[in-house]
């Protein structure tokens, strides 16, 4: 068995820098910006190396999933959020063209993800966080849909508008969103609400 040793956060990239200075970075033109980092494994080692930017800590990290960490973060706000796991790298642009979209929730996503990788296995395609699109529109979403059925992978970041982000703590709150659930459940979700939603390319 593999055992971690350091959070995700922390993993150094070739660049050199970890991945939480990789993600801030790409969030950094973003006006008025108030950060906030759910924790789990080994959160107190991040905390000390982030020590300016707003903690959470999801206390049940061991048996929840994303929806639990979003359970525990303060959602409601007047501005857009924007919602990213932190195992992935984007860049400014990814969020730049998020940022210039109008919909309640707007999905960045890769539709070149079959090629993207030239070593990505195929076991890896079938577990990705796939989408299925209507032009540009989100109609499914999940890891259960074939590789053949997807038109794109979610990449691991999304924004949602003020009216979004308190529907998102409303599911969760009323139990339609599980502790357990994956940010693809919650888009699901969103998929049921008087929402609009859509996607950006990267």
């Amino acid at each position: 068995m593999l055992f971690r040793s350091r959070p995700t956060a922390l993993t150094v990239l070739k660049s050199g820098c970890r991945l939480l200075d990789w993600l801030l970075h790409a969030f950094h033109d973003l006006e008025d910006r108030n950060v906030v980092f759910v924790g789990g494994y080994r959160s107190s080692s991040v905390i000390n190396e982030f020590q300016n930017i707003q903690f959470v800590v999801n206390e049940q990290w061991k048996t929840t999933g994303p929806i639990g960490s979003l359970a525990v973060a303060p959602l409601q706000s007047p501005c857009a959020t924007y919602l990213t796991y932190c195992d992935v790298v984007f860049r400014q642009e990814t969020v730049r063209k998020l940022t210039a979209e109008t919909a309640d929730v707007v999905v960045a996503i890769d539709r070149l993800w079959r090629q993207r990788y030239s070593e990505r296995g195929f076991d890896d395609l079938c577990a990705a966080e796939k989408i299925v699109l209507q032009e540009m529109t989100p109609v499914r979403f999940g890891n259960n849909l074939t590789v053949d059925a997807a038109d794109a992978e979610f990449v691991g970041v999304l924004k949602l508008s003020p009216c979004a982000a308190d529907v998102v703590a409303n599911l969760i709150r009323i139990g339609r969103c599980t502790l357990q659930g994956s940010l693809p459940d919650l888009l699901t979700e969103l998929l049921r609400e008087d929402l609009s939603l859509t996607t950006v390319d990267v």
